[in-house]
């Protein structure tokens, strides 16, 4: 396809054949496209005051031959001593009460209860989708103030409120993911109108709620946009953990985990994590085909116009955000930008917009590390 925004590259987001919504209009126009998406050993010394001429050294009043050395009422054979009364062996003898006992398989026990990220990962999809159910995160379009989720879409028990219904007047291209209560994650591709543009997020309770994108800001020469709201969204939204920097340690000889990522039409679906590489000059993520028949069920290719959109995975059933799309890779995969490679620049240019805000790094310390 050819491309029509100055920025893009030959894969980038450009003209489009699809439908879009437009506010406050009945009129139809074309949606934006193109081939761019849019046990440790523990030892013990023995130190001053116990040391050689110490008051417990040799020749001190507990050393050798010394009240409770070897030989003295308290050492080796004495009242109290080994073999005494009181001493090792006797009928008081050490019951270990001032000693303390060091298990050396604690941190080996510790180990083995933590869980594997991956298969904790893929029985979150494989629950998510025993029974067959919907891609449609929201039913059909009426319009954004009247806009109800889909009970039946197989993601429908994920909060996905942070994720945006539209955004004004490109519809469901562009994406748009809360990553702080006043921050959303956007494209640097994609023209969105001047700013203020609005956006719109969807609750649990079907209420729909707008705001401002007042201003944007490109982080270095990614394709990750951060657009900042003109207030704090409600609570009702849920704003999206990321990935730490460090996620891939959490995988062992396999990082082909499965993504919840979605489109232009707002469809829950499932891809597969793939290589993280250098593309234009930036680092992004590889979203593949899934090579489980059921999860490739609700696989669909990404094509021009789904940039900006969310792909994330499921980690204890809550939404954890990787990025958005940003280019079609062949026929059956895509890439998507990766935020937890840049982690920091993300965080220094929210704060650049607006201090006192930074993205939330979902804690995997229950998980295993390889």
């Amino acid at each position: 396809m050819s491309s029509t925004s100055g920025s893009n590259g030959s894969n980038r987001i450009g003209t489009s054949s699809l439908k879009t919504i437009v506010l406050q209009s009945k009129s139809v126009v074309t949606k934006f496209i193109s081939n761019t998406l849019l046990p440790k050993a523990i030892s013990s010394r023995i130190v001053g005051s116990s040391g050689i001429g110490g008051s417990s050294g040799i020749g001190g009043s507990s050393g050798i031959g010394g009240r409770n050395g070897t030989g003295g009422r308290n050492g080796t054979g004495g009242r109290n001593g080994t073999g005494g009364s009181s001493g090792t062996g006797g009928s008081s003898g050490y019951t270990g009460t001032s000693t303390p006992t060091i298990n050396l398989n604690q941190n080996v026990t510790t180990d083995q209860t933590k869980l594997d990220l991956f298969s904790h990962i893929s029985s979150n999809f494989d629950n998510l989708i025993k029974e067959k159910k919907d891609k449609n995160i929201m039913t059909p379009y009426g319009n954004p103030y009247n806009w109800p989720r889909n009970n039946n879409c197989w993601a429908k028990s994920i909060d996905l409120t942070g994720y945006a219904g539209c955004v004004v007047p490109l519809g469901g291209v562009g994406g748009g993911t809360l990553i702080t209560k006043k921050h959303v994650l956007l494209a640097n591709h994609v023209p969105y109108s001047a700013s203020p543009f609005m956006i719109f997020f969807v609750n649990n309770n079907n209420v729909s709620l707008i705001y401002n994108v007042v201003k944007t800001k490109r982080v270095g020469d990614t394709d990750i946009l951060i657009g900042e709201l003109d207030k704090e969204v409600d609570d009702s939204l849920k704003v999206c953990s990321v990935l730490p920097a460090n996620y891939i340690k959490y995988f062992d000889k396999q990082s082909n985990f499965p993504l919840l990522y979605s489109d232009q039409e707002r469809k829950a679906l499932i891809g597969e994590h793939g290589l993280i590489n250098n593309t234009f000059g930036s680092t992004n993520t590889l979203l593949n085909i899934p090579t489980d028949p059921n999860k490739a069920q609700y696989f669909e290719a990404v094509i021009g116009g789904d940039s900006g959109n969310i792909v994330s995975t499921i980690i204890n059933n809550e939404l954890v955000l990787i990025g958005g799309l940003y280019m079609t890779f062949g026929t059956m995969s895509g890439l998507a930008t990766s935020i937890p490679s840049y982690i920091n620049e993300v965080n220094n240019t929210i704060s650049s917009l607006s201090s006192g805000y930074k993205v939330n790094e979902v804690d995997l310390s229950q998980f295993k590390t390889y």
